[in-house]
């Protein structure tokens, strides 16, 4: 096995593979979860448009001029447009017959409609949401909601003006420039919504409630929850696949553990309580994760019965060789209670817990670890793919899997949330060789930040 040095604090980390060299954060939360939101829309009229700019017909997919006008509008009204991410000469707007659309931090431009006037309109509707919140909508366009309310404070914006929070225009006088629409979560379509699974678990009834009243459905999927293709009328739910594919979804599992395993070593040494209890959190996670996918979907696994048997046993030898998870307990004692309450941070001896780092205990942990997860073999699956990249491209392969599974159940309503890990890869295979560049998808696709725009302004 491969190893490279990593600097962590002043000591080195050992960890198999390359380019592992600070915490990931593609998949770094439960892995088993979904979302799905809807499309609301803020349009503008043609009569502000041509005004002596010429169409730009090819330009990079973020454009130095774009980051310009929205770097200045930005730091005009403190606030931050660094995430948003521009998409010129895309088909998706002639859907909605617009020029431009936004959702979320994704603005796309019909092509030759990327002028700076729709550009200072787009990131004017951006800091708008960010300032004022997400407007419900007041129309309804080729089974979309359309915002007109917020029209006439853009144009403001626009021509240099500066406004307030909550600077609503009397809304009989709007003015309404060019037809731009901004999506949201969707009535029509399944709804692919990204999230971070902890920041969406602790609020998970809230969302459903909010998912539920936003798109007129009771349907609301965790990540793994969706099916790969729809049920037909011999089958039942537990006779087709999760379109997140089990197999693949192990995988990460597998090499979560092997990852969060190396990375206490630094935690220790930096004496980083949070770090600390959150890795004693995310490891027995996916270790219950990983024993209880192989439970229910075993009939779906790529994978022998004698492969599925040895990861079995070797989750189960995680949790009962004193040297897995009653290691893993015992350091979770130094940072929390007995009873799961906090420990004040006078109770935490750091010096304790620096030193544990250096101990057999710990060496006989992660030796353990190594020999279950046999790192090598997830190397070879995955095509020689190294550190980082492994996460990647097992990350690449379950979200192909889930853009096929919702092409093709686009017209199921409802809302599936996902890891916006996952949104991103279905962006960057969007615009990559094997899909026509502009290619959309038809069902409504939305980043975490979209869906907590919209969430938040509730």
């Amino acid at each position: 096995m491969a190893h490279i040095k990593i600097k962590n604090a002043e000591d080195q980390q050992y960890v198999a593979g390359q380019g592992i060299q600070k915490e990931l954060t593609t998949g770094g939360d439960a892995i088993i979860e979904d979302s799905r939101p809807k499309s609301l829309i803020q349009r503008k009229q043609q009569q502000n448009m041509g005004r002596g700019e010429n169409p730009i017909q090819r330009i990079p997919r973020v454009s130095a001029r774009f980051q310009r006008i929205a770097s200045t509008m930005g730091e005009k009204y403190g606030v931050d447009t660094s995430s948003l991410h521009p998409t010129h000469n895309s088909s998706f707007p002639a859907k909605l017959n617009a020029e431009a659309t936004i959702q979320g931090s994704e603005i796309h431009f019909a092509p030759g409609m990327d002028t700076d006037y729709n550009i200072k309109h787009e990131v004017a509707h951006a800091i708008d949401n960010k300032l004022n919140g997400v407007p419900k909508g007041d129309k309804l366009v080729n089974g979309q909601t359309v915002d007109t309310t917020r029209e006439k404070v853009i144009d403001r914006m626009v021509r240099g003006l500066v406004i307030q929070r909550k600077d609503v225009p009397d809304g009989t006088n709007s003015i309404v420039s060019k037809n731009v629409v901004q999506l949201v979560l969707s009535k029509t379509v399944l709804n692919v919504v990204g999230e971070d699974h902890d920041e969406s678990g602790a609020r998970r009834v809230e969302e459903k409630q909010f998912c539920g009243i936003r798109t007129d459905s009771d349907n609301y999927w965790l990540e793994n929850e969706f099916k790969a293709r729809k049920i037909t009328e011999r089958e039942s739910q537990e006779d087709i696949p999760s379109a997140d594919p089990p197999s693949h979804r192990l995988d990460h599992i597998f090499y979560w553990i092997f990852i969060y395993a190396n990375y206490l070593y630094g935690y220790l040494k930096e004496a980083n309580v949070d770090k600390i209890k959150r890795t004693c959190r995310l490891i027995p996670d996916y270790h219950y994760n990983g024993l209880k996918l192989i439970n229910e979907d075993k009939k779906f696994l790529e994978a022998s019965d004698e492969t599925v048997g040895q990861w079995a046993r070797a989750l189960i030898k995680l949790n009962d060789d004193n040297d897995g998870l009653p290691f893993l307990e015992k350091i979770k004692l130094e940072v929390i209670n007995a009873d799961g309450s906090e420990k004040a941070e006078s109770e935490i001896n750091k010096d304790k817990l620096r030193n544990w780092a250096g101990t057999n205990e710990y060496k006989n942990f992660l030796k353990l670890v190594e020999q279950l997860v046999q790192i090598d073999e997830l190397i070879r699956r995955y095509q020689g793919a190294t550190g980082k990249n492994i996460s990647d491209k097992i990350s690449m392969v379950r979200s192909s899997e889930m853009h096929k599974a919702a092409t093709q159940q686009f017209e199921t309503k409802g809302v599936w949330k996902v890891g916006d890990q996952h949104v991103q890869d279905i962006r960057k295979m969007l615009r990559g060789s094997a899909f026509s560049r502009g290619k959309e998808t038809n069902y409504n696709l939305m980043s975490k930040d979209g869906f907590n725009e919209e969430f938040n302004a509730r």
